[in-house]
């Protein structure tokens, strides 16, 4: 497993994961909470940890089951995912001001919200998940 120490402006190093990930294929992102990056998973294993990665025609996803066991242990665990298909070039992703910060909190609601209006996101278009000093300071921003 590898861990990339990618940016926004790194485009060398987004083709580096891009050629690691199959781009025909789902995988599902989440924040890993040991590394403070985003677990990138494809066909089941854990590829690599990044700290940015955009991803297209995407689905926002929670394991009932999971978030039930946070609610009773009061200890996360893996049970909810941005899952979607990597984009190849990030700059190509179209400029639009409709962009929101989602996010999810399990002891909210059992989905991804948007942070601002508590409005349910299910789907997006695109999704800009960035762990560096961008995204207006918004972890994850959908469209």
């Amino acid at each position: 497993m590898k861990k990339l120490a990618i940016n926004s402006v790194d485009s060398e190093i987004y083709q580096q994961l891009f050629d690691m990930l199959d781009p025909t294929k789902i995988v599902s992102v989440y924040k890993n909470l040991h590394t403070g990056l985003w677990s990138i998973v494809q066909s089941g294993k854990v590829v690599c940890h990044a700290n940015y990665i955009v991803l297209r025609d995407v689905r926002f996803t929670v394991r009932p089951s999971g978030r039930a066991r946070v609610l009773a242990e009061k200890r996360k665990n893996v049970h909810a995912f941005v899952k979607g298909y990597i984009v190849e070039d990030p700059a190509r992703v179209p400029d639009t001001e409709d962009w929101q910060a989602v996010t999810y909190n399990p002891y909210r609601y059992g989905y991804f919200y948007d942070k601002y209006t508590d409005e349910r996101v299910d789907r997006a278009n695109f999704v800009d998940m960035c762990l560096v000093d961008d995204n207006y300071g918004e972890p994850v921003m959908a469209v």
